[in-house]
């Protein structure tokens, strides 16, 4: 066993020497100014010699205490980073995400298993919302869309949209189809920056059919056209999942249908970084690089 002195003692020991004053280092310790004296009186007996000199302006340690106060405090300073982190380590570390139900539930939902995994102690509160947002210093981040995107925030995903529709609807259209041809089948609408009549100028097609199913979240829309239900003209960030497993087709993928929008970009609070959230941003980082 480590042969150490009185633990109390030291304790009062160092805050003495570092205050210069018992009285001091009572009040600090919330013990009484002979309840220091008394510890001091302890540490000096264990060690067989005096630790400070008693003068009219108060406690003055000795040359060889003062090298030894001073590495004491050194080692008290660890302990107390060393606590704090561990307190810290176990504790849950709140964190809003302020995110549109569409990209929250087509891009976001699938990937956050790999950082919740990695980040145990992070609770993440995902919120809808498609906008900017008040923000509470330190704890909030956003990823809105880019045409609702305020000065200041950072691109993080670069987006196109095209024709899209389940397998079943393509079996309807011949092998090699035209935009008149993809016309003839339901259109759904969704609240894209790149909508059905802005697409159909930017082929040089005449404008498309009125009417149609619309939808005010592009998931939903997502979700109708993969059960059939029409073509949707929609984003390639949150049709990955779907385009991936087949469930949505291209019908003019070799037309080279596909047009550039907006994207989604970071917002970030001014207030610097806490450790969750910049965790957060640099796997958003990393997520969008993928």
């Amino acid at each position: 066993m480590r042969n150490l002195p009185p633990l109390r003692a030291v304790v009062a020991f160092e805050a003495a020497s570092r205050l210069g004053s018992m009285a001091l280092a009572a009040e600090e310790l919330r013990i009484t100014p002979s309840a220091v004296s008394h510890r001091i009186a302890t540490l000096e007996a264990h060690f067989g010699r005096p630790l400070f000199r008693r003068t009219p302006n108060g406690l003055e340690p000795l040359a060889l205490s003062q090298r030894l106060a001073f590495r004491i405090s050194c080692g008290l300073t660890e302990i107390a980073e060393g606590c704090r982190d561990f307190l810290d380590s176990g504790a849950m570390q709140p964190l809003d995400v302020h995110v549109n139900a569409s990209l929250a539930a087509k891009w976001l939902r699938p990937r956050l298993t790999g950082f919740l995994l990695a980040h145990p102690s992070v609770a993440l509160h995902i919120i809808d919302s498609a906008g900017p947002t008040a923000f509470r210093p330190g704890l909030d981040l956003a990823l809105v869309y880019g045409s609702d995107a305020p000065a200041g925030s950072k691109p993080l995903l670069t987006e196109s949209v095209h024709p899209l529709c389940s397998p079943i609807l393509r079996e309807r259209l011949p092998e090699r189809p035209s935009i008149a041809d993809l016309m003839a089948l339901p259109l759904l609408h969704s609240r894209n920056a790149v909508r059905w009549p802005e697409w159909c100028r930017l082929m040089g097609a005449p404008p498309p059919p009125a009417g149609g199913l619309s939808f005010d979240r592009s998931h939903l829309a997502i979700d109708a056209a993969s059960e059939g239900l029409g073509v949707v003209l929609e984003s390639d960030i949150l049709t990955g999942g779907e385009r991936r497993s087949g469930r949505l087709v291209e019908p003019l993928a070799e037309m080279g249908a596909s047009v550039p929008s907006v994207g989604y970009a970071l917002l970030l609070p001014t207030a610097p970084l806490r450790a969750p959230m910049s965790a957060f941003v640099d796997w958003l980082r990393d997520q969008a690089a993928t």
